[in-house]
Formats: structure tokens, C-alpha cells, sequence
């Protein structure tokens, strides 16, 4: 058995796993070190572990990779948010074959607050799909997501960590993400910014009119996200009101077990303005038709406009205009009905 370690951070999601990866993904040499960059070594444990059936040639793979790795101590790190969502039986199947590799595997996990977690999670189902019925749908789970690492690897190598400014390294989670793994500094600071208040809310209105995102074989998307010609519109922070989660399922006991292994409570998140449910973001992206197409109007000429204020034809007619144009017949020439629409 070699002497390295072997570093799993499971996420969760909403807790800045992408800059993390951005900002350390690309680092394979020295003490502390990925296996291979970080997005081929997402997709090969998806292909490995994330999905309904296996692919043994990427599990084999994965294993090839970590072996080199650990053949020269250190700590090798696997970061990948979906790894929060396996099912017992998948983590029990990968440890058994990552574990006699290293001499000890350990593993970390941030926690974001529930309402704040909540948000983040509404902003990102409307990129892609209308509002569910109830908010509360996509509340954090955090036994449910964690317990099973807990469950395979035991209590004490797990390290359980506040997704809160106040609370990281530097007000940053690339920055205390280092700090922990043993990484040097990233070089410059990895943001990923969220859409306003305002963007979020046309945006369900838009979902709302024209059902999910369409994607190529379930992956890539078959146009340009409609959230991407809305960069720039509205200032406001996206927020929810606190009664959104009251008596939703099993939330009090979840949120009851995160807190006891961060020992501390979550920090309280009272919104003045926050949205109550699905119809108020509805209402009030609708009641924004007028200076949507104000702002629209310095970016779309005149004849591309719908003739009213209707808000998913306001958005549809920037997502057009923000779009690349198509390219010439000539090399790299789709027929019609593979072009985008």
C-alpha cells in the first residue's frame, strides 16, 4: 500500500464546486494533486458510478489513474458534487476499489445554509426548467446526501464545512478549499455569478410559457441558454422568504443533523423581500414586461421586438439577438433540420 491520501470532496452542490475545480482542477503535479484534470475525471465517474448502469472500461479507467497518482505519496484529490448522489451501493462499490490504494481516504463536504442553499437552487432550475409547484422541492437533503459517506468511511474522516463567507478562508471557498486539501493559493479568484433578481424572474415567466431547455442527446444545449442574454438586466439579489421550507417533509431533522456535525447552527437568512412561493416570482416577472423591454430595446433592433410588453417574446427576441450567426454553406455546413432554430 502506498503512503498517500486520498481527498474526496463530495460537494455539496451550490457550494462553489466549479470554482474550486477551475481553480485547482488543473494542478497534477506536486504534494498535494489531481489524477487527471478535473472535468474528464467528472465524466469518467459519471460514467463509472453516476448513472443507472456502469461502464466497466471507464470504472477501470478511473482506477488506472488513481493508482499513478498515488504511487508518489502525497495527497491525490477527486472532486465531484454528483458524488453526494450516489447510492450506498455505488460508494461501497467505488471505495472498494479506491481504498487499497491509499493508506487513508478521507473526505469533505461544504454545507451551504437551507434558504440560501434554496435560492441558488430555484436560479438554477429556471435555466433549464419551468418552477416546480412548490419551492421547497429542491431543499437541501443533507443526510440523506451525506450519511452514506459517513456510513462507508466513519465519522472521523469526514470534515463537514459552513458554506459561508463569514465562515471561509479568506471570505472564499477556493481559498479554503486550499487551505484544508493543502494546496497553494489559486493564482487569481474564481467567480460565478448569479443572475439578478429581476433575470430570475422573467426568466420563469419565459420557462413557464415554453416548457424545459432543449438539449442535444441530454447533455449540451441545442441553442444559446436564454439566461445568457439576460446578463445585465435587474441589480436585486435573488431571495426567498424563510416560511418557503415551514413543514416541508423531513427538512427540520435534516437541517438538525448538518448542524450537529458542523457544530454550529446555520446562520439565519431573513429576508425583507424575499419570494414567498412559484406565483409571486411568476407575478412579478410579469410586471417587469415594461422595463424588460426598455432595456431590450438597446439591444435589439426595433423590427425584432414583439409588438407588447409580453415578457417570454421580450426574451426570446434577445436570446436571438445574442446568438452567433449561423455559418455559411461551406465546411462545417449542417442540413436545415440540424441547424439550430
Amino acid at each position: 500500500m502506498s503512503r498517500a491520501r486520498l481527498l474526496l470532496h463530495l460537494g455539496m452542490d451550490k457550494t462553489g464546486s466549479t470554482s474550486i475545480q477551475k481553480a485547482h482542477g488543473a494542478t497534477l503535479e506536486g504534494e498535494v494533486r489531481w489524477p487527471a484534470p478535473a472535468l474528464q475525471l467528472q465524466r469518467l465517474l459519471t460514467r463509472s458510478y453516476g448513472g443507472a448502469r456502469d461502464e466497466p472500461d471507464a470504472r477501470d479507467e478511473v482506477r488506472a489513474l488513481l493508482a499513478r497518482a498515488a504511487r508518489n505519496g502525497g495527497t491525490v484529490v477527486v472532486s465531484h458534487e454528483a458524488m453526494s448522489r450516489w447510492r450506498a451501493h455505488r460508494i461501497a462499490e467505488a471505495l472498494q476499489e479506491w481504498m487499497p490504494l491509499f493508506d487513508r481516504v478521507e473526505a469533505i463536504a461544504y454545507l451551504r445554509a437551507p434558504l440560501s442553499y434554496l435560492a441558488s437552487r430555484t436560479v438554477e432550475r429556471v435555466k433549464q426548467w419551468p418552477l416546480p409547484d412548490a419551492l421547497a422541492h429542491e431543499r437541501p437533503r443533507y443526510r440523506t446526501r451525506l450519511a452514506p459517506w459517513e456510513e462507508a468511511l466513519g465519522r472521523e474522516a469526514m470534515t463537514y464545512a459552513l458554506y459561508d463567507r463569514a465562515a471561509l478562508a479568506e471570505g472564499d471557498v477556493t481559498a479554503d478549499f486550499a487551505v484544508r486539501a493543502g494546496l497553494p493559493p489559486a493564482e487569481t479568484a474564481v467567480r460565478n455569478p448569479s443572475p439578478s433578481r429581476e433575470a430570475v424572474a422573467v426568466l420563469a415567466v419565459y420557462r413557464a410559457a415554453v416548457g424545459r431547455e432543449p438539449r442535444r442527446h441530454g447533455h449540451a444545449p441545442l441553442r444559446r441558454p436564454a439566461v445568457l442574454a439576460l446578463d445585465g438586466f435587474g441589480t436585486g439579489r435573488f431571495r426567498l422568504a424563510p416560511g418557503v421550507l415551514d413543514g416541508a417533509g423531513d427538512h427540520a431533522a435534516q437541517v438538525a443533523w448538518a448542524e450537529a456535525r458542523l457544530d454550529r447552527p446555520f446562520p439565519e437568512d431573513r429576508a425583507a423581500e424575499g419570494f414567498a412561493d412559484a406565483d409571486a416570482i411568476l407575478a412579478y416577472g410579469a410586471a417587469l414586461g415594461g422595463a424588460l423591454r426598455d432595456w431590450a430595446a438597446t439591444r435589439v433592433a426595433p423590427g425584432d421586438l414583439p409588438p407588447d410588453n409580453d415578457v417570454p417574446g421580450l426574451v426570446e427576441a434577445l436570446r436571438r439577438a445574442s446568438e452567433a450567426p449561423r455559418r455559411p454553406r461551406g465546411r462545417g455546413w449542417l442540413p436545415a433540420f440540424l441547424r439550430r432554430p
